[in-house]
Parts: C-alpha cells; sequence; structure tokens
C-alpha cells in the first residue's frame, strides 16, 4: 500500500507503477476500445507515458484531493487516467497531416487563396485559431461541430475563424 505522505520519493513512485501500472494500462486500452480506436502497442505506450506524467506533474492536488471516504484509490486513479485518455484520443484524432490544400478566402483582395500550410506556419495565429483553420477546412467540420468538439459556443468558433483569416489576410499583403 502506498504511502501518501512520502510522494516525493523515488521509492513511492516506484511502488506507484509497480501497483498501479497494469491498471493504467488496462483502463487505456479499454478506453481506446470503446471510443474505436485503431490502435498500435506503440499508441498505449505514449498515452500511458502521458497519464503517468499527468499523474507525477500534478502529485500535489490529485493525492490532496484523493478522498478514500468517497472511492477506492483505484477507481479514483482510474478516473484520472480514463480522462487522460480521452484527452490523448482528441489529440490525436485531430493531429492532422498537412497537404498543400487550398483554402478559399471569400475576400479577393488577397490571392484566391493560399495553402493550408502557408496558414499553419503562420507565427500571429494563436494555437485554437490553428486548430480552428485545422478542423474548418482540412476535417471540414461545421463552425457547430467544432464548437462542440472545443466546449465554446458556435458564434466564437466563427470569431476566432474570422480573426484568423484577418490576420492571414495582413500577413499575405
Amino acid at each position: 500500500m502506498l504511502d501518501f505522505f512520502n510522494i516525493n520519493s523515488k521509492l513511492f513512485w516506484e511502488d506507484f507503477e509497480k501497483d498501479y501500472s497494469k491498471l493504467l494500462y488496462y483502463n487505456i486500452r479499454n478506453t481506446f476500445v470503446y471510443y474505436n480506436f485503431n490502435f498500435l502497442k506503440e499508441d498505449i505506450e505514449d498515452c500511458y507515458q502521458e497519464v503517468f506524467l499527468k499523474i507525477l506533474s500534478s502529485k500535489e492536488t490529485i493525492f490532496k484531493n484523493y478522498n478514500k471516504n468517497k472511492s477506492l484509490f483505484t477507481t479514483y486513479i482510474s478516473t484520472i487516467c480514463n480522462n487522460k485518455t480521452r484527452d490523448y484520443l482528441k489529440k490525436i484524432k485531430y493531429n492532422i497531416d498537412i497537404d498543400t490544400i487550398n483554402v478559399s478566402f471569400e475576400d479577393n483582395s488577397i490571392e484566391d487563396s493560399i495553402s493550408v500550410e502557408q496558414i499553419l506556419n503562420n507565427n500571429s495565429l494563436t494555437d485554437k485559431e490553428i486548430l480552428v483553420i485545422k478542423l474548418y477546412y482540412l476535417k471540414e467540420l461545421s463552425s457547430i461541430e467544432i464548437s462542440e468538439i472545443l466546449n465554446i459556443t458556435d458564434s466564437t468558433v466563427r470569431v476566432i475563424k474570422k480573426n484568423a483569416l484577418k490576420k492571414i489576410q495582413k500577413d499575405v499583403k
């Protein structure tokens, strides 16, 4: 059994990995299967590493928030693992390979089209603007679908897209 008072010791983390690695691995694999994710062993290992790093980097918060009267520690760790695994799957799902797909702008004051690669290499765009552009133009999702993925309103998606396109137009001119 783990001694929560020694979470900064190397021995604690060795015991943690020994005691919970199979549970984490099992939860990750089952989450992949549940979401019909075609995976390789490397995908599970990558996700396992991210889950373990999340637990390690947030150790004070995680162990401070654990309440043994509410749930078993295995249930608590499984919940953290499942949430982080879903985050990992979202990241993988929308990690899009950049082809030279052209994006047309309604404003004819700039070139008729610009490659998505040029858009994504634009240093003035925020990560959220890049993600919205990827999802809209490469995955061809509607602003409503993007809003559901990012947990923001449809109008916010449209504003983010409009601001990103303005930045791109400004840089192209």
